[in-house]
């Protein structure tokens, strides 16, 4: 069986599909894989050492906005004709953006499978608003979405805003694929993870992801723990920060917090080992982010970490613990008196949460690629 897969977005910012292609590695099923992507420049290039895995780049980066577009229409075609090339019997793309070639090549090769699995909600209205080429791309997966036979988002919720958009799509193609990590990620095999350091008097809180000051609660989070040396100490994991809180940081005689730049996705397991909590900061402005429950969150977990999410992400609720370890909602705009009444025990042991893995939330996908 042939498949490719289109993933316009370098595959090194999105930890679901680097986890995917290694459940398909490990699958067993006998499939040749050709995965097509773009470049970057601010991680390590992601790879599988697997020879029925090949990923082929696209450089679409420039500075000129008419040599970018130039370059956006050259992955489209490139990414056709290597399908034309290839001839897969499914094609699975991710994201509206990728949207056109997989397109095209089922209108001309209509036996062939297509397959999308969306890393986000975007709202009708979000869409209009959004880039021009990705609206182009929506438009025609509007008018194609009766001949796919794989939808996918990663969460029900999302799925039924999907569906609800969209009238008319079969249930039987609409499916929920959450991100979890790999089973063996950081090489956790048992049920308990010891802990590296129990000297650290301070409660150590570590953040993994974007940072903004209208999007996350980041400016409010640093604002308290800046005042609280002696109980927490904060290391952020960020491609960048807003100047103010950089300028903050290095040169307001902080102690407690530390920037330390971009993290490559599986170094994260040994630079959270010595955490005690892992922080979710969105503010939920839109639907896609109020109704999230995202990666990070069970990436925490299954390093054994426990997680603070804002109250304004309802699609954490369902994860809400009291077990080892915690989920706990957090009023991030009121922090100080929300944290009155915590509690924080640090256990000599903490237990990972190696229920979420990304082989069960990809096997109704590996079912579905092998009938």
């Amino acid at each position: 069986m042939e498949l490719v897969i289109i993933h316009f977005q370098p595959l090194e910012f999105y930890p679901p599909i680097q986890n995917l292609l290694f459940v398909l590695k490990n699958s067993g099923i006998n499939i040749n894989i050709l995965v097509i992507s773009t470049y970057q420049t601010k991680l390590d290039d992601f790879k599988v050492d697997e020879g029925s895995i090949t990923i082929s780049r696209i450089n679409v980066f420039s500075t000129n906005r008419i040599i970018r577009l130039t370059k956006y229409f050259y992955f489209y075609f490139s990414s056709f004709y290597k399908l034309t090339r290839y001839r897969p019997s499914t094609v699975l793309y991710f994201e509206s953006i990728s949207a056109f070639p997989a397109i095209l090549y089922k209108l001309i090769f209509k036996k062939k499978r297509i397959m999308v699995h969306y890393h986000e909600y975007t709202t009708k209205q979000e869409y209009s608003n959004g880039m021009q080429l990705v609206q182009w791309n929506h438009f025609l997966e509007r008018k194609n979405y009766s001949k796919f036979s794989w939808i996918s988002h990663t969460n029900k919720k999302r799925t039924q805003f999907f569906k609800d958009d969209y009238i008319g799509i079969s249930d039987s193609v609409l499916h929920v694929m959450p991100n979890f990590p790999l089973s063996t990620w950081n090489s956790l095999t048992l049920n308990s993870v010891k802990k590296q350091d129990h000297l650290k008097h301070c409660i150590q809180l570590v953040y993994i992801g974007a940072v903004s000051f209208e999007d996350t609660y980041i400016r409010e989070l640093i604002d308290f723990i800046k005042y609280q040396p002696e109980k927490y100490e904060l290391e952020i994991f960020s491609f960048q920060l807003p100047e103010e809180l950089k300028n903050t940081i290095e040169h307001g005689n902080i102690n407690n917090i530390k920037y330390s730049g971009p993290i490559n996705y599986n170094d994260i397991p040994k630079a959270v080992e010595d955490k005690d909590i892992g922080l979710i900061l969105y503010k939920g402005n839109t639907l896609n982010y109020v109704y999230n429950a995202p990666n990070k969150l069970f990436e925490y977990l299954n390093c054994g970490l426990e997680v603070w999410f804002p109250k304004e992400m309802i699609g954490c609720y369902e994860y809400l613990s009291i077990d080892n370890p915690k989920v706990v909602m957090i009023s991030f705009s009121n922090i100080k008196d929300s944290l009155i009444d915590y509690n924080f025990s640090r256990n000599s042991e903490r237990t990972n949460a190696m229920k979420f893995t990304a082989e069960e939330a990809c096997e109704k996908l590996i079912l579905s690629l092998t009938n």
